[in-house]
């Protein structure tokens, strides 16, 4: 007795080769299904690692600045800004004494 199926559509014969490939897919798969998280797992511990390595770090280069307005600007109410004499060089006064421009 033939079952109708396969009669309906033939079968191609499987080669040797293919079902080695097969066998070798499922082989994989099953293995990626029961060690698939171990890669995330030690992807982010490493992450991890890294970051607190960097986080441990003394920094390598710390800036200072200051910064001085001179003469007058614009402010938003349409008021006029100017710095008095007195402000400015008592800035530059105390610009002057830092110990990096004495240097």
């Amino acid at each position: 007795m033939r079952n109708n199926t396969s009669s309906a559509y033939p079968q191609k014969p499987v080669s040797a080769a293919w079902s080695k490939v097969r066998v070798q897919i499922k082989r994989y798969y099953s293995v990626l299904n029961r060690f698939g998280w171990l890669l995330p797992l030690t992807i982010s511990l490493g992450i991890c690692l890294a970051a607190w390595i960097v986080a441990q770090m003394p920094p390598d280069y710390i800036s200072q600045g200051r910064m001085q307005v001179a003469g007058q600007f614009q402010i938003k109410e349409g008021a006029v800004y100017s710095e008095e004499a007195d402000n400015y060089y008592g800035t530059q006064i105390q610009l002057m004494q830092d110990l990096e421009v004495q240097k």
